[in-house]
């Protein structure tokens, strides 16, 4: 018994010969998966059609690309700190002390001591490799020469 991508298929191929200006759009990435290997299987020579998914065609067709969830948070952030008058403070602590573990022989980072709380006042960038905050002190100081020796964690309430 033939699935229904190869029925299909086999229809597709008895109507054409080449796939130079075909386009086969796909509801998602696996079912391109299933198509080209039942392609594979049976044509013997030329090149496969160009396979896409439903959400490439359309961010093709329209231009418009579909918003990475970091730019959404950064964005959405961005507005709530409009909004609350009180927007969310994070707590910076140093980093803890590493010692190894004398029973899996593995180092462990011990926690850090808190170094102070601060606020986020403005977002930006567009993409994750130009992201940056802006950020102000809400309690403690944290020398600016070396901040990597500091990690920063939301305040829960």
């Amino acid at each position: 018994m033939q699935t229904f991508i190869s029925e299909t298929i086999d229809d597709i191929l008895l109507k054409h010969s080449s796939f130079e200006d075909c386009v086969f759009v796909l509801p998602s990435q696996r079912a391109g998966v299933f198509v080209k290997d039942t392609f594979k299987n049976k044509i013997v020579e030329g090149f496969l059609p160009e396979i896409l998914t439903i959400e490439s065609f359309i961010g093709q067709i329209s231009e418009i690309s579909k918003a990475d969830a970091i730019q959404l948070l950064f964005h959405f952030y961005t507005i709530y700190c409009e909004v609350e008058e009180h927007p969310d403070s994070f707590d910076v602590f140093s980093k803890g002390k590493k010692v190894k573990n004398p029973q899996t022989g593995m180092y462990i980072e011990l926690p850090g001591k808190k170094a102070g709380i601060i606020q986020v006042d403005y977002l930006g960038g567009d993409n994750p490799q130009n992201e940056f905050s802006i950020v102000s002190f809400v309690n403690g100081d944290i020398p600016k020469n070396n901040l990597t020796k500091y990690y920063i964690k939301e305040i829960l309430r």
